[in-house]
């Protein structure tokens, strides 16, 4: 069964952009043209195929992967900065902070400097 038929079959019960992402890791062709922008977007965070052969499942160009990638790494890194912040301003010491993100003490130190300073070196982009 095609993953088109099988997209047909499960009906609204299944979620389309995860069935396409196994699609797309078993090396299965496209393109997969139904799918709507946040799903591909999903689907281009998620998959390790190289951002060439994914855009042209998706019918997007491989810049656009590109960016979504990128852009999905920075809004992680200032997810975890806000966390840091979050936990520095509830008075938790610089090395519990450390243990709960997974960064060192000294990397911690510096993301709450750059902070108290006003400046932030990743910014919320979703």
């Amino acid at each position: 069964m095609t993953i088109i038929a099988e997209l047909i079959a499960a009906g609204s019960g299944l979620r389309p952009a995860r069935t396409v992402l196994e699609a797309i890791e078993r090396g299965e062709a496209g393109p997969f043209l139904h799918l709507r922008k946040r799903e591909k977007v999903w689907i281009a965070r998620r998959s390790r195929a190289s951002s060439e052969r994914l855009g042209k499942l998706l019918n997007v160009p491989g810049r656009t992967i590109r960016r979504w990638r990128q852009n999905w790494h920075q809004d992680r890194l200032a997810r975890r900065d806000e966390e840091i912040w979050s936990l520095y301003q509830e008075h938790l010491s610089l090395a519990e902070i450390g243990r709960r993100v997974g960064l060192t003490r000294e990397r911690i130190r510096q993301i709450v400097a750059e902070r108290k300073a006003g400046r932030r070196r990743h910014r919320r982009l979703f």
